[in-house]
């Protein structure tokens, strides 16, 4: 009766370390299975980030082209009207010029 006991007792004794290998088996597999998922949660989570910034990077860009655009015309128009005025003075000094000389030939 001893001899079963002992084998049974064997028996239970490879059960528990094949639960135990096993067990140590499913962890290994489940942080495997954990460690791939959450790989690709983090590269998708940096491509749609990259994502988004090439779009605000886009938007900016953009809004920065506008303000540079309507910055340069409106240089233009009051460069033109300077050069307006300019030409303008120049002309009234021109003739100044012209009507003094005139009265000192008189």
């Amino acid at each position: 009766m001893s001899r079963e006991i002992i084998e049974k007792i064997r028996d239970a004794e490879a059960q528990a370390q094949k639960i135990r290998s096993d067990a140590q088996e499913e962890a290994k597999a489940r942080i495997r299975t954990a460690e791939a998922e959450g790989k690709k949660l983090c590269q998708r989570s940096e491509e749609k980030a990259q994502r988004q910034n090439r779009e605000k990077l886009d938007i900016a860009k953009s809004r920065a082209e506008e303000v540079l655009k309507s910055a340069e015309e409106e240089a233009l128009l009051e460069a033109k009207a300077m050069q307006e005025t300019a030409d303008f003075n120049m002309r009234e000094a021109v003739r100044t010029i012209i009507a003094g000389v005139k009265e000192q030939c008189q």
